[in-house]
C-alpha cells in the first residue's frame, strides 16, 4: 500500500488500520498502526509461526545483507498447485539445512529490526543502463502529485539504455496533467536510472483482472500502438 494511501486510511480510521502482507500459499507479515508511524513504507514482521528468508538470484541466502527474492514458511505452507508440478517445482527453495520455502516472487529487503519492505515484483523488474529499477519505487512518487489519481509503470526497450521506464497515469477529478511537466517534477524527484523517457495519460481506469491487479501487458501493448503510430 503506497505511504500517501496509508496516511490517509490512517486519517480516516483514526489511527486503526494494520496492515497485511502475504500469500495464501504460505506466509504473511502484520504492522500495527504505532508500527505505521515510524515505518510509514514497511509492510511488518512476520506473523507468529512464519519464517521468511531472502535470497538471490543464484539462490543463496541473503538475509539481512540488502534486497533478495522473498521465499517464505509457515505451519500452514501448502501442498502445491493441484495438478501442477512443473509449477511447484519452479516455486520451490531449499535451504542448507534442507527445509523447504516458496518463492514469492516478491523482491524485499529487511531493516535491522526485522521490519520487511518489499521493492517489487521480480516479473516487472527492468534493468536500464546495467541498473535495476522498480517500477513501484517510480509509482510511489508518482501519485504524490497531487494531479495523479494512479500511476503505473512499465519498461520499454532503448537503444542506449537496454530498458527505460515509462509511466502510465490517471488524472484525479477535475485535474489536468501535463506529461511534460509531470515528467519534468517527477525525474528531480528521483535517481538517473529511474527518470522515466515518457508518460501516458490514461483517461480512464487502468485494465485490470478480477483481483483489481493492473494488466501490465495489455498497457505495454498499448505503448507499442502509439509507437507505431508516431513512427507512422
Amino acid at each position: 500500500m503506497p505511504p500517501t494511501m496509508k496516511q490517509e486510511m490512517m486519517r480516516l480510521t483514526d489511527g486503526g488500520l494494520a496492515e497485511l502482507w502475504g500469500l495464501t500459499e504460505s506466509v504473511a507479515t502484520l504492522i500495527s498502526p504505532s508500527e505505521m508511524i515510524d515505518r510509514p513504507n514497511s509492510v511488518g514482521r512476520p506473523c507468529p509461526g512464519m519464517d521468511i528468508k531472502l535470497i538471490d538470484h543464484e539462490g543463496h541466502d541473503v538475509t539481512f545483507k540488502g534486497e533478495g527474492e522473498i521465499v517464505g514458511r509457515s505451519t500452514n505452507l501448502m501442498n502445491g498447485y493441484w495438478n501442477r508440478p512443473d509449477t511447484n517445482t519452479e516455486i520451490l527453495w531449499e535451504s542448507k539445512e534442507g527445509i523447504r520455502y516458496i518463492r514469492t516472487g516478491d523482491v524485499g529487503e529487511f531493516d535491522d529490526d526485522g521490519y520487511l519492505y518489499i521493492r517489487g515484483r521480480i516479473k516487472d523488474m527492468l534493468i536500464s543502463g546495467g541498473l535495476n529499477v522498480f517500477p513501484a519505487d517510480i509509482e510511489a512518487i508518482l501519485i504524490e502529485n497531487s494531479d495523479v489519481h494512479d500511476a503505473c509503470v512499465i519498461g520499454v526497450p532503448h537503444e542506449k539504455w537496454g530498458e527505460t521506464p515509462v509511466a502510465f497515469v490517471t488524472p484525479n477529478e477535475r485535474c489536468s496533467v501535463d506529461p511534460i511537466n509531470l515528467a519534468d517534477w517527477l525525474n528531480t524527484r528521483v535517481a538517473n536510472h529511474q527518470r522515466v523517457s515518457k508518460i501516458v495519460v490514461w483517461e480512464s481506469d487502468f485494465p485490470r483482472n478480477t483481483l483489481g491487479k493492473v494488466l501490465k501487458h495489455e498497457l505495454k501493448k498499448k505503448w507499442s500502438e502509439i509507437q507505431s503510430r508516431d513512427e507512422s
